[in-house]
C-alpha cells in the first residue's frame, strides 16, 4: 500500500480578535444543525459545548427538537491534557527552540481547542487547506470563536501520524521554519485528528501574546 502523501501548509495570520461568548443558555436543534455550526453561531468553543451537553450520546448526530445547553457570559476554558501525539509535537517543538536559544512556547487551552477543531474539520470534510469548504477561511472561524489573540501563525498538515516527521517537514520550509521558530512567539495550541481521506491531520497555532493581553 502506497504511503499517504504528506500535505503541508503554513501561513502567518495577523489580526486582532476580541469579544465574549453569546449569553444564551438553551437552544432547540433545528433541521440541518451540527454542533460545529451551533458553536460558531453562538461564539463558543466546540469542546466546551460538547462537554456541557453530555446528555447527547453522539455529538456527530443530533436531531431537530433536541435541547442543547450553551454557555454564556465569559469564555469558559477547561484544562484539557494533550494527547500523546500532541504532547510529542509540543516537546519536540520546544526542544528545537531551546537548541537555538529561544524561549519555550506555553500551551494555551483556547488555541488547543481551536487547533483540534480545525484538524477535525479537515478530517471530516477531507481537505487540507486554510479554507474550509463548509465554514470558510480560518480567520472567519477564529473570529466566530472569539479567540482573543494577535499575530497568530497557523500550520496545517496531513498524511502522517509521526510528530517528528510533521515537524521536520515544516522546518524544511523557510516560511514554516520562521513561523515555528519566531523569537517573539510565546504560546502554542496543537490539534491532531485521526481518520478521513489522509488518515492523520495536524494543526498548530502559534501566537505572540502581547504584554498585558489575554
Amino acid at each position: 500500500m502506497k504511503r499517504l502523501s504528506l500535505y503541508i501548509v503554513c501561513v502567518l495570520l495577523t489580526f486582532s480578535i476580541t469579544g465574549r461568548a453569546a449569553a444564551k443558555t438553551e437552544y432547540i436543534v433545528q433541521k440541518g444543525d451540527t454542533f460545529w455550526e451551533i458553536a460558531l453561531s453562538n461564539k463558543v468553543e466546540l469542546d466546551i459545548l460538547i462537554q456541557m451537553n453530555s446528555q447527547v450520546s453522539n455529538p456527530d448526530i443530533i436531531f431537530p427538537g433536541q435541547k442543547i445547553f450553551i454557555p454564556g457570559g465569559k469564555r469558559i476554558v477547561n484544562i484539557v491534557p494533550l494527547s500523546p501525539l500532541e504532547k510529542t509535537l509540543f516537546d519536540l517543538t520546544n526542544a528545537k527552540r531551546k537548541q537555538i536559544g529561544l524561549r519555550p512556547l506555553l500551551l494555551d487551552q483556547t488555541l488547543l481547542s481551536a487547533a483540534r477543531q480545525k484538524s477535525l474539520d479537515m478530517m471530516k470534510n477531507e481537505y487540507v487547506s486554510h479554507i474550509s469548504p463548509r465554514y470558510g477561511d480560518y480567520k472567519t472561524m477564529l473570529k466566530a470563536l472569539q479567540i482573543p489573540f494577535e499575530n497568530v501563525r497557523e500550520c496545517i498538515g496531513a498524511g502522517t501520524n509521526s510528530a517528528e516527521e510533521i515537524l521536520q517537514t515544516w522546518l524544511s520550509s523557510s516560511v514554516n521554519k520562521a513561523n515555528i521558530l519566531d523569537k517573539e512567539s510565546n504560546q502554542i495550541g496543537i490539534g491532531y485528528a485521526k481518520g478521513g481521506l489522509h488518515g492523520h491531520y495536524w494543526t498548530v497555532y502559534i501566537n505572540q501574546k502581547a504584554k498585558g493581553g489575554n
